[in-house]
């Protein structure tokens, strides 16, 4: 399969799989929730590699799962995401490869052609509105 965009050798990688991920959440860095910027990687977006990232990682669209979105915020304690719409996707299989972390963290790369506003169920204006899909 070919993904969104071009990828660096072993990438995605190996221990990746295409599969269904439901409620994941992904914060809108840009204030109109439909920019496409939105689902950018950050390679897309040309920001600076940082911290751990790889070249492979950096070519993802960073997701949390609904239940991971607290303890990411109460750990980067950042206003930056406080401050961002939170989208919960249901993205179906075939969609995409994805690696999970233990943090509930999901490094996912789309397939071409592959449409994140499809599988939006709903726009958050905040972490706090997480509950009732966390409990």
């Amino acid at each position: 399969m070919n993904f969104i965009e071009r990828m660096p050798d072993a990438c995605p990688p190996s221990n990746s799989s295409d599969k269904e991920l439901k409620n994941v959440c992904r914060f809108l860095p840009f204030k109109n929730e439909n920019d496409e910027k939105n689902y950018y990687s950050m390679k897309q977006l040309g920001r600076p590699k940082r911290g751990n990232a790889t070249d492979c990682t950096m070519c993802s669209v960073s997701l949390f799962y609904a239940d991971g979105v607290p303890s990411f915020l109460d750990v980067k304690k950042m206003s930056f995401f406080r401050k961002c719409k939170i989208a919960v996707l249901n993205i179906p299989s075939n969609s995409g490869k994805s690696v999970e972390d233990d943090k509930r963290h999901v490094d996912f790369w789309g397939y071409q052609g592959f449409d994140y506003h499809s599988c939006v169920q709903a726009i958050l204006d905040s972490a706090d509105d997480l509950e009732d899909l966390v409990d």
